[in-house]
Parts: structure tokens; sequence; C-alpha cells
């Protein structure tokens, strides 16, 4: 997973695109399973919808993201109390400074998925 900072500050991740069925695919395969294409573009992806959240006895919470289509990224929240529906933005400003990379609430953004700036 490659993590790059836009001008404007935002976090995004790159994952793959099928040229030939525009699957996303994460993380990177040889062959899309979708059409078996060997042909795929990079694409940054920095927002999704909180499906799934997972709050550890440790006080970690991991959620499910969708991002585009059928692509889900299992990743850490900051803060805890972000619900399942939650649009959120990745970000490398940890809090709590247990690791660099973490979704957080985003502002009102529309539709979440692929960073169309």
């Amino acid at each position: 997973m490659c993590q790059r900072r836009s001008p404007g500050g935002r976090m995004s991740i790159t994952v793959q695109r099928c040229f030939h069925c525009s699957e996303y695919l994460f993380p990177y395969r040889l062959l899309c399973p979708n059409c078996g294409s060997s042909e795929f573009a990079d694409t940054e992806l920095n927002s999704g919808t909180v499906e799934v959240v997972t709050h550890t006895a440790d006080g970690i919470t991991i959620a499910t993201v969708a991002c585009e289509k059928d692509l889900r990224i299992i990743a850490r929240l900051h803060p805890t109390d972000v619900a399942v529906g939650d649009v959120v933005a990745l970000t490398d400003d940890s809090t709590d400074n247990t690791g660099p990379i973490a979704f957080v609430p985003a502002p009102d953004r529309g539709s979440p998925g692929k960073d169309d700036q």
C-alpha cells in the first residue's frame, strides 16, 4: 500500500483498477479476479463509509471501510466513537501516537471514495 499526501494535506492510498472491467483491487494482484486481465492502473482513494466497527479490549477501534464499488479496507479509526454509516477520511494525524495512518470522521464531502481533486 502506497500512502501519499496531497497538496491539500489529505492522505490517500494507491490501489489497482482493472483497465478491462474497472474493478478496484486491494491488495495488489497479478490478475483481476473478476475478468482475468493483467492490465491495471493505479488510482488513489482517500475516504469511505464505515460498514462494521470493532472495539478491542485495549481501546483500539477497527472498522471495515467501504471505498469504491466492492473494495473494502480494514483500518484503525480515530476517534473511537465512529458509527456504522459515518463517512471517514484517511489521515496520518494519529492523536495518541499509536500509529501513523488511520481513518477519521470526514467533513461533509458528499459521496465517499475516489479522490476527485
